[in-house]
């Protein structure tokens, strides 16, 4: 098992160490293909079956990746994970797309995203179809 500081997760510019330290801490499994996938510049998750602790530690991963562009999370049911994903957005300058289609983000979740899309310039397209936000 890999040997993992708070240290070595400040370091890393792809969010993997900080995913994985929040897969352990939410006792969560992390998933390889998400691990290899943050390296690149497209993660592609839609239809994964994502949920809340999934959620929050992809939010992790991404308050510091730098390579992803684009992301797609649409079709999960993320619940409240969506309010950490939006939340981590605050603070990327990578990501330009976000997809949270049919994701279950919520009225919390959109508050969040509205917060966050203050502080984000990066970020030129979100797509929050399909949430139920005003319900």
């Amino acid at each position: 098992e890999m040997d993992i500081d708070d240290e070595t997760a400040s370091n890393d510019k792809s969010g993997r160490f900080k995913y994985l330290l929040e897969c352990r801490r939410t006792r969560t499994r992390p998933t390889i293909s998400i691990m290899i996938a943050m390296e690149g510049d497209r993660l592609q998750l839609q239809h994964q079956g994502l949920r809340q602790n999934e959620a929050k530690a992809l939010a992790a991963a991404f308050s510091c990746n730098e390579s992803v562009t684009h992301l797609n999370l649409s079709h999960n049911p993320l619940g409240t994970g969506a309010v950490d994903i939006a939340a981590a957005m605050a603070d990327n300058s990578a990501l330009t797309r976000l997809d949270m289609r049919s994701a279950q983000v919520g009225w919390r979740g959109a508050a969040e995203f509205s917060k966050s899309l203050y502080h984000n310039e990066y970020l030129t397209h979100l797509d929050l179809r399909s949430n139920k936000i005003g319900d």
